[in-house]
């Protein structure tokens, strides 16, 4: 489940990148995705741990 988990943070993270590739936006608009995906990736780490830590118990 948390490596599903991971997956799909990383597939959001994909999106906002093919967004801010594709089209222009103010710095305050690119700053808020930037922002967002920041956190994002503070998720996907904290899911890492996680798993490092069930696999440390194996």
């Amino acid at each position: 489940a948390r490596c599903s988990r991971v997956s799909a943070l990383l597939e959001r993270v994909k999106r906002y990148s093919a967004i801010v590739k594709g089209d222009s936006f103010s710095n305050g608009a690119t700053g808020e995705m930037k922002d967002n995906v920041k956190d994002i990736l503070d998720e996907v780490k904290d899911e890492v741990d996680q798993i490092k830590s069930e696999v440390d118990n194996w």
